[in-house]
């Protein structure tokens, strides 16, 4: 089942969110013989990436904020499930 998207995302007429939402869509298609591949969904992303910085080749690097200095390490479950043993 997939999660319904913020209606501010969602009702946005902003090209990125735009691109994000068809790039979902497209992934969420129903028939895999449908179903575009990671390459043409990459491709549809970095088309609109030059559309709307208007440069050839954009800096795809993203800055993260620095972590909070009070916020604890928390447990992983992403070996419970990528393991294998629990298929």
């Amino acid at each position: 089942e997939r999660t319904e998207l913020p209606k501010h995302i969602k009702n946005s007429h902003d090209p990125s969110y735009r691109a994000m939402i068809k790039a979902l869509d497209m992934c969420w298609t129903y028939r895999w013989d449908r179903r575009p591949s990671a390459r043409v969904i990459t491709d549809y992303l970095m088309g609109k990436l030059r559309m709307i910085t208007g440069e050839e080749n954009p800096d795809l690097r993203v800055l993260l904020p620095e972590r909070d200095p009070d916020q604890k390490n928390t447990e992983s479950d992403y070996e419970y499930y990528n393991d294998g043993a629990n298929d």
